[in-house]
């Protein structure tokens, strides 16, 4: 790497005073960029006024790193020569927009080594000036757990919902079913070496149907949703479906199970374990095979195949019981039929 203190000229007190046209400030991302692994990430950079870079040297690389070579243009052309291996055939500026003053980096295929303090350095023939670009990686967390905590002398039911393995930090909001956001009566946040943890609480005091904990991540979204069924939602006549992982695949039977309900008392109603926990391990053994299944008489469309993108895959089944229409919604879970009665209960309290 050619030594950055060896080629920057000095800013004298001369140039300063002179209003010297070619002087500039090198400006980047007021906040950390994030990337997934094997995703393209631009790392902004650019100069104030916005003048024209194409005559100037424009060098990108590791401050966090010893002689760490990202990418360089000079003489109206990229010089990657010394370019750290890691890089080679990874990065790109755009030639166009440097007449804008433009210097942002394409970094291709972004790795978990990328991350770290990158700089940004613009140098003129009189002036010079850099701007940091601290690059991090993302990471979706775990899918939503809700757990019920029972009923305060109200009537009114408390439900949790709690979320960890986030990076950045996420957002996590309940939703009724019209979509319209509920407000969270408590919310705690915490980090550990498995990045974001996220627990909401909040107390339903009628029936609204169904409920949604959403956690939210740029483009990222899992969520769990749970529904009040009965029409009158009291102490004293409560149906719950808490709706979670119920659909499991037996690749070696070639078969396809699907979830048991559980009728049980609120006398018995425990918080429900972390069903969720774990399902990052499987992802990838998982593959839930596109075909046609029955549920209690009712047949579903098609499943999709799970990806790590998508856990949730919500499809309308059949009327269940008298009145309600459910719903129920697949992700991919613990390969374990013990499971099952703990991820879809349906709770009734004594008359």
């Amino acid at each position: 790497m050619s030594g950055v203190s060896d080629i920057k000229p000095d800013k004298t007190l001369n140039d300063v005073c002179s209003g010297n046209s070619e002087q500039y400030e090198v400006v980047g991302p007021a906040d950390t960029v994030f990337a997934l692994p094997g995703e393209d990430v631009i790392l902004p950079c650019s100069v104030k006024p916005s003048i024209s870079v194409v005559d100037m040297r424009v060098e990108w690389f590791r401050s966090d790193l010893k002689d760490s070579v990202v990418h360089l243009y000079e003489d109206h052309d990229d010089r990657n020569a010394e370019q750290t291996e890691s890089y080679r055939g990874r990065t790109k500026l755009n030639h166009e927009e440097l007449q804008r003053g433009d210097a942002s980096l394409k970094l291709s295929s972004f790795q978990i080594s990328d991350e770290g303090r990158y700089k940004c350095f613009i140098q003129s023939k009189s002036w010079y000036d850099d701007a940091t670009v601290d690059v991090s990686v993302e990471a979706v967390g775990r899918p939503p757990v809700i757990t019920v905590d029972g009923f305060d002398d109200t009537g009114g039911l408390h439900l949790q919902c709690e979320s960890e393995g986030w990076n950045p930090e996420p957002v996590l909001e309940w939703l009724n079913s019209e979509g319209v956001s509920l407000s969270s009566e408590t919310a705690e946040t915490s980090r550990n070496t498995d990045g974001f943890r996220v627990k909401h609480s909040i107390t339903v005091h009628h029936s609204v149907g169904k409920i949604h904990c959403r956690v939210k991540l740029r483009h990222h979204i899992l969520e769990t949703l749970i529904i009040a069924s009965n029409k009158r939602f009291n102490p004293w006549t409560t149906s719950i479906f808490l709706i979670s992982a119920v659909v499991l695949l037996i690749v070696n039977a070639g078969m396809l199970i699907a979830g048991v309900f559980t009728k049980v008392r609120e006398a018995t109603l425990a918080p429900l374990k972390k069903v969720g926990m774990g399902i990052l391990n499987y992802i990838d053994n998982w593959l839930i095979v596109p075909q046609s299944w029955e549920l209690h008489g009712c047949n579903s469309s098609q499943l999709a195949p799970a990806t790590v993108q998508v856990y949730l895959i919500a499809q309308t089944l059949c009327k269940i019981g008298e009145e309600e229409e459910q719903i129920l919604k697949f992700v991919p879970c613990w390969p374990n039929w013990t499971w099952f009665p703990e991820l879809m209960l349906i709770a009734s309290t004594p008359p």
